[in-house]
């Protein structure tokens, strides 16, 4: 994970622990996917975990088609 200079980190490799309660961080994430199989989708979800849960989910195609990487 790439994490700016002068800033401390909050991953643990598992989960993101944020320094101070009521902090807030934006997250960027960029990846290259293919799919081999019969459905082309993949989910990708923030789980905030106890009684919070699932916050965001976002269902994505790829519309390339099969064994083709898509960013």
């Amino acid at each position: 994970a790439f994490m700016p200079p002068n800033v401390a980190p909050f991953y643990d490799g598992t989960k993101i622990r944020p320094a101070n309660v009521g902090d807030y961080y934006i997250l960027t994430v960029r990846l290259q996917a293919e799919y081999s199989g019969a459905l082309p989708v993949v989910e990708f979800r923030v789980d905030l975990g106890g009684s919070i849960g699932e916050r965001f989910k976002e269902t994505l195609t790829f519309p390339k088609g099969s064994s083709t990487p898509h960013p």
